[in-house]
């Protein structure tokens, strides 16, 4: 297995209701759950045709994801690779995530350090995640959680042959990853930049090979992808500037909106109070007004009206 180009993060810890509850988890029906797989599996339907590579699940709790990730994985049925997301709130917990991706048989998994955490921990993490995940492992290495200097990242990737991957996010995410691509860009398979695509085409002009962004409007940068791909980068810049006003915009409510524009989601609930980020009239009409310069972009699940 190789990745590169756009895989998309499918966060539903985020944009669900009570099922992402660990106590309400055990009393959600069948149906929920499938239900959950289903939006998965329509994305990933959907995306795979656009050329996403894959999904990031990203974990937030325990009990329903790892319950989640065997339905998940029947619904996919190897038409997608899963990287299930392993961070954690503390280094156990990282590492009971990972054993739990490696009973399911998820495809590889992705980690970055636990908050609070210092470098020397971060880098024990990972040399003890290769020992609890048998796979490829994604180091993801962010500024707000005990980044790791690029030469730090050169050292894993030359200790742990498993770390195959690099998902690079420090600001500047660009520099920072034309570092990283100078050390080890010849010792593993893909590097990915982050911060939702924002800054994709430059990223890429500096040696990554792909992005991890979320899965709302993944598919268009999933086509500013293959045109680079295809050798036309005036292009790709074209089709991402038209759609960075709407990528800047990211926020949960701008996600659960989205999908539900796209038919994806049949509902806007959310399980906590979006607060100051909610979306009102005026950011709705927004976003319409936006959209009208990606819409002929969009093949697959269009853009529905309000």
């Amino acid at each position: 297995m190789e990745l590169s180009g756009v895989i998309t993060r499918l966060a539903l810890a985020g944009v669900l209701g009570s099922a992402t509850h660990c106590l309400h988890y055990r009393r959600a029906s069948a149906r929920q759950l499938r239900r959950s797989a289903w939006i998965h599996s329509v994305l990933g339907r959907a995306f795979l045709d656009r050329g996403v590579r894959g999904h990031d699940l990203l974990s937030l709790l325990f009990l329903r994801l790892t319950l989640t990730l065997d339905v998940i994985l029947e619904t996919v049925n190897g038409r997608l690779p899963v990287i299930f997301g392993c961070s954690g709130n503390s280094v156990p917990q990282v590492l009971a995530y990972a054993r739990a991706a490696g009973r399911a048989g998820a495809d590889a998994v992705i980690a970055m350090a636990p908050a609070r955490a210092d470098v020397a921990m971060t880098m024990t993490m990972f040399r003890r995640l290769a020992d609890a995940y048998d796979g490829p492992i994604v180091l993801q290495n962010a500024a707000q959680y005990a980044p790791l200097s690029s030469e730090q990242v050169a050292t894993l990737v030359d200790e742990i042959p498993s770390i195959q991957y690099i998902k690079e996010e420090r600001p500047p995410g660009p520099k920072h990853i034309a570092q990283v691509h100078a050390l080890v860009g010849d010792k593993v398979k893909t590097i990915f930049g982050g911060y939702g695509g924002r800054f994709l085409p430059e990223e890429l002009s500096r040696g990554a090979n792909g992005c991890m962004p979320a899965c709302e409007l993944a598919d268009v940068l999933a086509t500013v992808q293959e045109l680079w791909w295809a050798g036309d980068e005036a292009g790709a810049r074209n089709l991402h500037n038209r759609l960075l006003p709407l990528l800047i915009r990211e926020t949960w409510p701008f996600m659960r909106y989205m999908l539900k524009r796209r038919g994806v989601f049949t509902s806007l609930v959310e399980r906590a109070p979006a607060g100051a980020e909610a979306l009102d009239p005026g950011d709705e009409a927004e976003i319409d007004a936006l959209l009208e310069a990606v819409t002929r972009d969009i093949t697959a699940y269009p853009f529905l009206p309000r």
